[in-house]
């Protein structure tokens, strides 16, 4: 079967090219070699052996031809030419049509040998397709876990009910997971332990990737082995509910039994229950069963149920998770691909990239705290510079708490409350509740006499969804913006967004009780928020030594007298009011949804209470409790319906609390109670629970067997029949499995009845499920098996290949590196593939003459190389001045951008990129995202009207691509732009503009003097008048020219000089090793060929001035008084550096001294006057006099970067 991967969506660059290499490998049988990224020539593959030199071409691009055509144009063309192979591959990650590849062929002109060497999507499927490549399909794994189709098709299918839109939300997770997960040895051990146990329990510390794991296992057999069904299920009755008889499902538990804040005592009989459920999976061989869970939950668990057979199976099918099993390898890639796929701009993925070492070899790192941090960073990047956001980031790393802290305390006060709030709550949460809670807490807080801000609540969920809580809604189409728009307030949940956050409140609120204590207790209307006030203020803070996971026990109070007798007050006066707010009811955990009406759970609400108070904790708490005990107890005998149903099912449970665990001082009628109880029963589940009584009243229930046990095992199979039948007709599904799978086995053993196969087929049929054969469960499953999974480790690495291959994935983050071509290799390129010799020797003479100035910034490696090459024969010259170059530049690529299948006109993209290269360039960017250039102003108007296609506009020529990020093809085509859009403006904007426009930012400062020459050359006497001059002026106006000496220490002053000498311990003479200074003046000075960094050559001593006695004294002089007043910054060798702040050494007449003999005074001093004279000549003529050295010798050129 031909698969239909979509490799772009599958891989990264990086990845793509590997799984290329692979392919390659198998076709061509030879071997292929990964290139650099340095100086390979934009080389993606190669085979050199002998003559034979293959070389492979690597595009994965999104569905964009004209991008792909456009770029092998522009860039990959000539380099193929100049590298001479034997044979060209070209392969693509775009499907490509017929006459698209009849055009790439007759672009590279016989270069490509024929229509076999285009590999595209639809080749490379049809590749996989046969047997011999199967091998490479299973080794890329993320081809079947990243390639969506399926997993598209079947949230396509989803239907709006509860559990299925859980499962749909899932699968958008799984999508968004399988992105940046690495395959490691724990996927293939699990796999294992699947393929032979039918379920895996994936534990481990948290954050540690069991989550991640576990979505990418689903995806596996989702789009690997045919299974059409996932369940994502909270509890074992969920996913019964969803279980279907021939039809192959992937069953998958995130985290269960994980969360902090459950109530202390677990779900009723929830360990037989998942005993049944995972014998059962591991008994069918269509069925897959994927559970994850924090280690330290799991063990809690295994201890409070106390079965060891449920021991046995989870061991059985156990994967621990350890961050010590991960390579250094597999931790950068981790890193590398959350950075790949993040939302972050390039130059802040380049300085975490560049720090990776620090960051994985971090005691803080795993998985989670990776992914969250960038997260939440995503959010603020814009407000801190790349060097700010690292030093955040590690610091978070550092103390993972403060990270939350942080972003908690910018919070305003009505969202930090409603945070809270929230984690006192249960979660998933309706908005509604949470906002009635708001305004309630609100409300109480104003009335003890205080006010704070009241914020519009919509205005707090924007801030808390930025940050710290997702919203969503069973209606997958229903946002938070229609909650407030269409009031549905029954609609919407909301629920944090990662379980670390609950653990910094639980901390935060535990410590700072006495700021938040008075307004919550009075504020919070429901009741199980109270009681996790009284849970909070009853617990500390604990560290498990295996884990580092906090978890809640008994400890100090941390609420005052005061509070904790208001909290007791609240309940008790407001008891009857209170109801609880979980979005859904569970019965198998025995909650109550926020639909219940207060009375509905009196019963549940006492037994809460009193587990969570206990006794003697307060004289008041116990004798409301004794009070509502004895009500209840009079209003079970009196009422012919006392209680809910599930009160009355609580009921029995709270007589044996009362009377075993926490013994209140109340009368009880063991006899009547038992009575009462039997005669107002109308279910299955309330006779079963008789059987508490008999611990509370063993003699009385003893005497109630006597008369009433046949009758009762008579009658309660009809009963149970009754009750399923009941609530089918009322679909509540959770009810109806709790009765099958939970109630049925215990009726059955408590009333010594046999299990009857028809009737439980009945019972399903009923309820409206598939049936099902029963082989007990393959109880021989339960035994130990001896095939215990291997434990294996990653590859190990040597240090010099993990940074060999570190380097490696980094440079494919962040698209390569361009390097500065040398003059052969430019001669070299010039020559292969310029046709007319005349033509490439004229191009070569101007490389060796260096004239005009600006050759060598536009040319700095062999993608702009091409298209300097290109512009020359299409021009036959270059002018002298670099904005005419780049006038004729920027009309070539304009041209070359035309396309007779776009609607787009070419000039309106150029238009919106000169906004664009404007913007970019005050903020100090040369690369740029996708997003960055769809989201600028200007340029998502003109995609939203329909102006420019964004096709178009990204394969537009003026950008050019580097990995996933973009960039302007150089760095003065982008000043180029930007500059004409500043002098777009009017004269005063202009004037306005100047200072703030050439505040140069980044790379742009490396380039600095070649944007002054092009305002130079576009705007010559506004640049000189707004900008050149009052710099000129002033330095002359700080200068005092009334001696040398003062002007020579002003001079220090205000360009506040320090200059670091070297000093060798053998000869004891100086040499100027570097300095700091006020670098825009010096640039200034500079521009206009006055370099006041000459001074190394008065300061310094050079060897060959062997004969200059007198200089050398002087130097020697020099030496000895910066050893006496100079900082020692280090000592190499014999050699000692030293620092000086020239304007304090000044301050010492025998510094004026030797400088003075050595000529340094002179040099100030001409220097100054000079400046003056060029100043006073360019304001006589109106600025309209060029003050750069350029304009005479056009070969001098400073401060070049070559990206």
């Amino acid at each position: 079967m031909t698969p239909n991967y979509d490799f772009h969506n599958c891989f990264s660059p990086r990845e793509f090219e590997e799984f290329v290499r692979d392919m390659l490998e198998v076709k061509e049988g030879i071997d292929f070699e990964i290139s650099g990224r340095g100086k390979d020539q934009g080389i993606d593959l190669r085979h050199w052996k002998g003559n034979e030199k293959i070389i492979v071409q690597v595009k994965c691009y999104r569905q964009n031809y004209r991008q792909l055509f456009n770029d092998l144009k522009k860039r990959e063309i000539k380099k193929a030419k100049a590298l001479e192979p034997s044979r060209y591959i070209l392969v693509t990650s775009l499907e490509l049509q017929l006459h698209q590849r009849r055009e790439i062929l007759t672009l590279f002109d016989g270069l490509i040998a024929g229509e076999r060497d285009i590999i595209d999507r639809t080749e490379l499927n049809k590749l996989l397709g046969k047997e011999e490549y199967h091998h490479v399909e299973c080794k890329h794994n993320k081809l079947w876990i990243s390639s969506t189709n399926i997993l598209m098709d079947m949230l396509g299918e989803v239907v709006h009910s509860s559990v299925l839109n859980k499962s749909k939300r899932e699968l958008k997770e799984i999508q968004r997971a399988v992105k940046v997960f690495v395959s490691s040895h724990n996927f293939e051990r699990a796999i294992n332990i699947l393929e032979q146990h039918r379920y895996v329990l994936i534990s481990g510390e948290p954050g540690i990737g069991k989550t991640t794991l576990g979505r990418c296992l689903s995806a596996y057999f989702l789009q690997r082995k045919g299974y059409r069904g996932f369940i994502y299920a909270d509890t074992v009755e969920t996913a019964w509910s969803m279980y279907k008889e021939d039809e192959k499902q992937v069953f998958f538990f995130d985290d269960f039994w994980g969360d902090i804040f459950k109530d202390e005592k677990l779900p009723l009989k929830e360990e037989k229950n998942l005993m049944e459920f995972i014998n059962f999976i591991s008994s069918s061989d269509d069925k897959i069963l994927i559970l994850t869970s924090r280690e330290y939950v799991l063990q809690q668990g295994l201890a409070q149920y106390q079965n060891e057979k449920l021991r046995r199976v989870i061991e059985r099918g156990k994967l621990l998770l350890k961050l010590d099993d991960y390579s250094e390898a597999i931790k950068g890639k981790i890193l590398f691909n959350h950075l790949y796929f993040s939302d972050l701009e390039w130059d802040y993925v380049k300085v975490i990239a560049d720090n990776y070492t620090r960051i994985i070899h971090h005691q803080n790192y795993n998985p989670r705290m990776i992914e969250v941090l960038l997260e939440q960073e995503e959010r603020s990047v814009e407000e801190c510079s790349p060097t700010q956001f690292f030093k955040e980031f590690m610091s978070y790393l550092d103390d993972p708490e403060s990270f939350w802290k942080s972003i908690f305390m910018k919070q305003t006060y009505g969202a930090q409350l409603t945070a809270l709030i929230l984690f006192l709550s249960s979660q998933p949460m309706r908005v509604s509740d949470l906002q009635d809670s708001y305004h309630a807490c609100l409300e109480a807080w104003e009335q003890s006499g205080e006010k704070i801000q009241d914020l519009e609540f919509s205005s707090i969920m924007t801030q808390l969804e930025k940050t710290m809580i997702n919203t969503y809604s069973e209606d997958s189409s229903f946002t938070l913006r229609s909650f407030y728009n269409e009031y549905g307030k029954q609609r919407l949940l909301v629920k944090f967004q990662n379980p670390s956050i609950k653990d910094f409140l639980y901390q935060h609120l535990n410590e700072n009780m006495h700021q938040y204590g008075k307004i919550l207790i009075r504020g919070c209307p429901f009741f199980n928020q109270l009681l996790s006030i009284f849970r909070v203020a009853h617990s500390e803070s604990d560290v498990l030594d295996e884990s580092g996971e906090r978890f809640c026990h008994r400890g100090e109070k941390c609420l005052s007298k005061t509070l904790e007798t208001e909290l007791c007050e609240r309940i008790i006066s407001d008891f009857d009011y209170l109801k609880y707010s979980y979005a859904y009811g569970d019965v198998f955990e025995n909650t109550s949804s926020v639909y219940e009406a207060p009375h509905e759970c009196t019963v549940r609400k006492v037994y809460d209470t009193l587990w969570h108070f206990g006794v003697n904790e307060s004289t008041e708490m116990d004798a409301f409790l004794r009070d509502k005990i004895q009500q209840l107890c009079i209003h079970l005998h009196e009422g012919e319906y006392p209680f809910s149903y599930d009160d009355m099912a609580v009921f029995p449970h709270l007589i044996k609390l009362i009377t075993l665990s926490f013994p209140l001082d109340v009368h009880l009628d063991g006899e009547s109670l038992i009575q009462d109880y039997y005669d107002r029963s109308r279910s299955a589940e309330h006779f079963l629970n008789l059987h508490e009584f008999e611990k509370a009243f063993p003699n009385e229930f003893a005497e109630f067997n006597k008369v009433h046990y046949q009758a009762i095992q008579r009658d309660i199979m009809g009963v149970l029949y009754s009750d399923v039948d009941f609530f089918a007709s009322d679909c509540e599904h959770n009810r109806i499995s709790f009765l099958i799978d939970i109630v049925y086995p215990q009726v059955l053993k408590g009333y010594k009845l046999d299990d009857d196969k028809g009737y439980r087929e009945d019972l399903r049929m009923i309820a409206g499920y598939d049936e099902f054969e029963d082989d007990d469960y393959n109880k021989d499953q339960l035994e130990e098996s001896d095939e215990t999974p291997t434990e294996t480790k990653e590859d190990e690495y040597n240090e010099q290949e993990i940074e060999e291959l570190m380097e490696e994935e980094k440079a494919a983050l962040l698209g390569g590196t361009k390097e500065f071509l040398e003059e052969e290799d430019v001669i070299n390129f010039i020559r292969k593939t310029v046709k007319e010799e005349a033509i490439a020797e004229e191009l070569i003479g101007l490389f060796k003459s260096e004239i005009p100035w600006y050759i060598w910034t536009i040319s700095p490696d062999l993608d702009t190389l091409s298209l300097f090459v290109d512009l020359y024969h299409k021009e036959k010259h270059f002018p002298l001045s670099s904005a005419d170059f780049y006038r004729k530049f920027a009309s070539y690529l304009i041209e070359g951008s035309s396309d007779a299948s776009s609607t787009t006109d070419p000039n309106c993209i150029a238009e919106a990129l000169h906004e664009f290269a404007f913007d970019m360039m005050e903020s100090g960017r040369v690369i740029f995202s996708e997003n960055k250039i769809r989201k600028h102003p200007s340029i998502r108007a003109k995609l939203e009207s329909g102006h420019i296609e964004l096709d178009a506009l990204l394969s537009f020529s003026f950008l050019s691509r580097k990995g996933k990020w973009y960039e302007f093809q150089t760095v003065g085509l982008q000043a180029y732009l930007a500059t004409k859009k500043m002098l777009s403006s009017d004269e005063g904007e202009r004037k306005r503009n100047y200072a703030n426009f050439l505040d140069l930012e980044e790379e742009f400062r490396d380039i600095e003097h070649d944007i002054w020459l092009l305002c130079s050359e576009l705007d010559l006497e506004a640049f000189n008048h707004h900008y050149l001059i009052p710099i000129l002026k002033e330095y002359l106006s700080a200068i005092d020219v009334s001696s040398l000496k003062k002007i020579c220490s002003s001079t220090f002053e205000f360009l506040e000089l320090k200059l670091n000498f070297k000093i060798s311990q053998v000869t004891l003479l100086p040499y100027l090793s570097g300095s700091s200074c006020n670098g825009l003046s010096i640039s200034a000075l500079d521009f206009i060929d006055h370099d006041l960094t000459a001074l190394e050559d008065y300061m310094s001593w050079d060897d060959e001035e062997n004969s200059n006695k007198n200089k050398k004294d002087l130097l020697l002089r020099l030496g000895q008084l910066i050893m006496e007043q100079g900082s020692l910054r280090e000592t190499i060798g014999d050699e000692c550096e030293y620092e000086l702040c020239m304007s304090e050494c000044m301050r010492n007449d025998d510094w004026f001294d030797v400088l003075k003999s050595l000529g340094v005074c002179d040099f100030l001093w001409d220097s100054y006057f000079q400046v003056c004279e060029k100043v006073e000549k360019s304001m006589a003529a109106n600025g309209c006099i060029r003050l750069d050295s350029y304009v005479r010798d056009p070969k001098t050129r400073k401060y070049v970067s070559f990206n």
